[in-house]
């Protein structure tokens, strides 16, 4: 089977939505909303846009960061007592996979005991990610759809049984529509939107961080590599955008825990007045100012049942090791009427 055809990196109508958000967020219209720009690959030897290789680094040096390790675990602990539950998906849609590795380590496990899936899905905004999964599913002879969607947004309508999968925690990373959005009603909607993906019924799978504990979620995250991986967004800018005055050298990332939302947020903060202008709009930015990028959402397992019923799924199964606050969750949902 040849591989898909590459996907473009980037297009006028993703710079116009770049645009949008980062405007939004230098004019704090809204905050939190950039994680689809974060990831990134370099155009060259010299290209500073590289999240995609900074998040691979911290993964895989920085011992910390319990997430994957415990993610495998789990997943390796339940992923035949969950695949007896999706017996019958014939499409395996994989929500931001990322690398290769995090492929074998999260998805394939789970492919292993689903040979009714013969068609892979893969939805990340990674090219180098995309062509890893391009380059897997030709390995396992999978029929493959390629999209650089931003999934919160737009997914591929699934008019079979699916198992829509996102691994990785990625379900914690939620765009709020606005700063007060209660954390339980971000949650319901972005189900409902992957509930209206799935008209031909299906199953929706997600580990998450049930983790609270504000020392260790700190230490787990403020690392060099994740810093310049959020910073990245700001290379990115300066490259694929028109701007003036923007200098990612006067910013420097940090991150701080909200414990009333359950929320960590990575932010970067001037480190000295200034004043760059993205396309026809012009920021005048004074020192010590915090531009919340990007959120990772701790959840508690009543409030993740609650959203899902809200959601519409039901069958709501939440598997768990001990010791770990890593929570391998699965609900089922019926067809949409009229289909099937």
């Amino acid at each position: 089977m040849p591989p898909a055809p590459p996907l473009p990196a980037t297009s006028a109508d993703e710079n116009a939505r770049f645009i949008t958000d980062l405007c939004d967020l230098f004019a704090r219209r809204r905050q939190g909303h950039v994680d689809y720009w974060t990831y990134g690959s370099p155009q060259g030897p010299d290209d500073p846009v590289r999240g995609d290789e900074f998040w691979e680094r911290f993964v895989l040096n920085h011992p910390a960061y319990y997430l994957p390790a415990a993610e495998a675990a789990l997943i390796e602990r339940f992923a035949a007592d969950v695949a007896r539950r999706c017996a019958e998906a014939v499409s395996l849609v994989d929500l931001g996979p990322g690398s290769l590795r995090a492929i074998e380590t999260k998805t394939q496990p789970f492919l292993r005991h689903l040979p009714s899936i013969k068609r892979y899905v893969v939805v990340d905004a990674s090219v180098h990610f995309r062509d890893e999964a391009a380059r897997f599913a030709q390995a396992q002879g999978l029929a493959l759809e390629l999209s650089s969607e931003d999934f919160w947004s737009s997914l591929p309508i699934q008019s079979a049984p699916a198992l829509l999968l996102m691994a990785g925690g990625t379900i914690s990373n939620l765009c709020p529509p606005l700063p007060s959005t209660p954390v339980d009603e971000m949650l319901a909607q972005a189900l409902r939107h992957f509930r209206r993906s799935l008209r031909g019924g299906g199953w929706l799978l997600f580990p998450f961080d049930s983790n609270q504990d504000e020392r260790s979620l700190i230490s787990a995250y403020d690392h060099p590599d994740f810093h310049a991986f959020n910073f990245s967004i700001l290379h990115r800018a300066v490259r694929d955008l028109p701007t003036k005055g923007l200098d990612p050298r006067d910013f420097r990332a940090g991150l701080a825990w909200c414990a009333a939302r359950h929320e960590l947020q990575f932010f970067v903060e001037t480190q000295r007045p200034c004043h760059p202008a993205i396309a026809s709009q012009q920021f005048d930015l004074s020192a010590h100012e915090k531009f919340h990028l990007v959120s990772a959402y701790k959840y508690e397992k009543d409030l993740v049942s609650r959203a899902l019923h809200s959601a519409g799924f039901h069958s709501i199964e939440q598997h768990q090791l001990p010791g770990s606050p890593m929570v391998l969750c699965l609900a089922r949902c019926e067809p949409l009427l009229g289909q099937r």
